[in-house]
């Protein structure tokens, strides 16, 4: 199926808006995951899961990789940091992060043994501020932000080396994996410069590489050129046209989008240093800048490392580059806070290439999700692999929208600046406080354990594509596991620390065996709850699974009314805010004791000395039995006692209803040789009562009367879950 044919296929009902020839800026080193599982999702490799800390993902050894272990700090956030601590002034910091990106050699020690990353913000940021900075600093920056056919670059060229990023000339003159058009072959034009070109004859864009006459091969830029016009068209269809290029002498002559392919050496006074670890592939803004300063869009040109020449391979990498230059033509200046560039333009570029190159998914894209599977962040940290392993939320959004919602959310970015407006702008495509708990329940994207029907998490990510990777979220970062033994109601709960950045998960499943005959779930440990759900995937032993979405306090299951065997819980905070985060502990108990109605505590005070005799003694009285919690005509009743003649001590029975008028019916019993002689009082009191989320669980009514004779404060907890309206699904 084409990509056009995808899109197709893939969108819902919602019209397609088209941008026209808008203006975009930026500088993006995109495609540098280029890790890739050896293994294809669903063999023994991937159903293994993500890495464990520590351990990287496989990677194909003919291709280069930056990829990280989960969440183990690049480069480039080293420097950064020491940038917002003030150990290095800013300019310097850009510097060290551009040669972070493409040539380590020349960093601080306690950078250049860090890993290397994407980091788009650095080149933008470089091109925008270049004019401002200091001379010396200048100097040493101009060289990343010109193009390659510049001598100034650092790209430009080395005639020290005569391969074709570590290729052999013979392998570089292999025939070609790829489809080339007819008009392609021998069109490639050398200028006195040594940098050869050719030009498409369907789409604008130019593809650029040093000439054959020092070692190269043009097939090289005419398989480039092949591999972009098959997914160009159906870029554009979908984002928009990109802004053209000044098209004066340094942008190559004319108006088309530059692709530069570069060797795996970077020029540095005269020596080869080999960058073919460090990038595959940077897009770089570009004039004219167009639109209101601080949001100001631009064109923008592609570095491609050169020893990237499989079809496949070439259609990833330079559909994901084009993709930040569409990205572009809506907002470039505005995707920039503190050094970071928004984290929705590399997950968008990321699933571009799920999208429009089907046969790369499984290489550069599927690894993504395994690390997501396996990190604490949250979908906006941005730390040079982040951003790729949130591509999952697009490829949601694409689910439940349509493609179109993607275009949608970079038309509705023109103008917006600052990362805190860009996600509220986001939220109004697909909105993360309603659609975010749906997205976390899909992310659980595995068999459910135990077996069992109906599937509850429906629709799977596999609906889009059947290759998608079956991956649950792995620990320890992500997902709490526990095979409870049963406890006492004495014994204390078990206490889980808890912290959720804005727009993260987090799982815990809990397996109980048949001496566990009741489970407390308490969550108002985590605090703020405001932008916090839990939802709950629950198994009974007859094999049904069921959704709940749970209160952010106490729930109970009672087995003697459910046979609940395992739960899940699915933690979530969709909060975008950068400062709202969730933190705090939940705790649960597996408990060995059955459920019984509920359970009710009096304190007896006797106030007249004189009427011990008829009253009993003070004391405190508790006991399970007769508890009965109901929601009457919108108000909540409750009773409590041992019913009929029997009593606990002297408490026979205290009966507690809301109403206008509260009252508090005792009867006691007193102990003496008169057993069958009761005393009743009614006297008017206060009751007070707190129901959680209309009674789903821990309804407590609290009497608190008196009489000249005797006072008596009683509670009562209903334990079990009680639903005024079905909240499974």
């Amino acid at each position: 199926m084409s990509a056009s044919q995808a899109l197709s296929s893939r969108r819902t009902s919602r019209a397609s808006r088209r941008l026209g020839a808008l203006a975009v800026v930026a500088f993006v080193l995109a495609g540098c995951n280029l890790s890739s599982a050896t293994a294809a999702p669903g063999s023994e490799a991937s159903a293994s899961g993500a890495p464990a800390t520590g351990e990287a993902v496989a990677v194909a050894s003919a291709q280069p990789s930056i990829d990280l272990a989960p969440d183990e700090p690049a480069a480039s956030e080293l420097i950064q940091a020491d940038v917002d601590a003030g150990k290095i002034d800013q300019n310097t910091g850009l510097l060290y992060r551009l040669e972070a990106v493409a040539d380590s050699s020349a960093l601080p020690a306690q950078y250049a043994s860090a890993p290397a990353a994407e980091d788009s913000a650095a080149f933008d940021i470089a091109n925008l501020t270049l004019d401002q900075m200091p001379a010396a600093i200048q100097a040493q920056v101009l060289p990343y932000v010109v193009r390659p056919t510049d001598p100034r670059s650092a790209f430009h060229g080395s005639a020290t080396t005569s391969d074709v990023g570590g290729l052999g000339l013979a392998a570089a003159m292999a025939p070609l994996t790829g489809t080339v058009s007819a008009e392609h072959p021998g069109d490639v034009v050398c200028g006195s410069d040594g940098w050869g070109s050719v030009s498409s004859a369907t789409i604008p864009v130019t593809v650029w590489g040093i000439c054959v006459g020092q070692g190269r091969n043009d097939a090289d830029l005419t398989r480039a050129l092949a591999a972009i016009e098959s997914t160009y068209p159906d870029e554009v269809s979908l984002m928009g046209d990109p802004i053209p290029d000044a098209g004066d002498a340094d942008a190559g002559g004319s108006a088309n989008i530059d692709i530069y392919l570069i060797d795996s050496c970077l020029n540095r006074g005269g020596t080869c240093h080999d960058i073919s670890t460090r990038a595959a592939a940077v897009t770089v803004s570009a004039t004219p800048l167009v639109g209101d300063p601080g949001t100001r869009q631009s064109s923008g040109f592609i570095l491609m490392n050169r020893s990237i020449n499989s079809a496949t391979d070439l259609k990833d990498v330079l559909t994901h580059e084009m993709f930040h230059v569409l990205e572009y033509a809506h907002n470039n200046e505005g995707l920039i806070e503190g050094g970071q560039w928004y984290w929705m333009a590399e997950a968008s570029a990321e699933w571009s290439e799920e999208f429009f190159v089907p046969e790369g998914r499984s290489k550069w894209v599927y690894p993504d999700f395994m690390n997501w599977e396996a990190t604490d962040l949250g979908l906006p940290t941005t730390n040079g692999t982040n951003e790729y392993r949130s591509f999952i939320w697009p490829y949601f959004m694409d689910q439940e929208e349509g493609p179109t919602a993607i275009a949608d959310a970079w038309n509705a970015f023109v103008g917006v600046k600052g990362h805190q407006g860009l996600n509220a702008t986001l939220a109004g495509i697909v909105s993360f406080k309603d659609s975010f708990k749906d997205f976390g329940v899909r992310a659980w994207d595995a068999a459910l354990p135990g077996g069992g029907s109906p599937d509850v998490i429906s629709p799977r990510f596999q609906v889009v594509d059947s290759g998608f990777p079956k991956l649950s979220p792995q620990r320890p970062a992500k997902l709490y596991f526990r095979h409870p033994p049963a406890m006492k109601k004495t014994d204390p709960a078990v206490k889980v620390p808890e912290t959720l950045p804005p727009l993260s998960l987090r799982y815990a499943e809990l397996e109980l065996d048949d001496s566990v005959q009741q489970l407390v779930a308490d969550f108002s440990g985590l605090q703020p709850d405001g932008p916090l759900d839990v939802t709950a995937l629950v198994h009974t032993t007859d094999g049904q699974w069921k959704k709940e979405d749970l209160p952010k306090g106490k729930t109970t299951w009672c087995r003697t009314q459910e046979d609940v065997d395992r739960v899940i819980f699915v933690l979530d905070n969709n909060s975008y805010s950068a400062n709202s985060i969730i933190a705090g502990t939940w705790q649960y108990q597996a408990l060995s004791d059955a459920c019984s109605p509920g359970h009710w505590t009096a304190t007896l005070k006797i106030l007249d000395p004189a009427m011990n005799a008829h009253l009993g003694q003070d004391g405190n009285y508790e006991g399970d039995g007769d508890v009965d919690c109901a929601l009457l005509s919108g108000e909540w009743s409750g009773t409590f006692g041992t019913g009929g003649s029997y009593y606990v001590d002297n408490v026979a029975q205290v009966g507690i209803q809301d109403g206008p008028n509260a009252s508090v019916t005792v009867i006691t019993s007193f102990l003496n040789d008169e057993p069958s002689w009761f005393v009743e009082q009614g006297f008017g009191g206060s009751v007070t009562v707190t129901v959680q989320d209309k009674g789903k669980n821990d309804v407590k009514l609290i009497a608190h009367a008196a009489n000249q004779w005797e006072q008596i404060d009683a509670s009562l907890t209903c334990s079990t879950v009680f639903r005024e309206t079905p909240a499974s699904s």
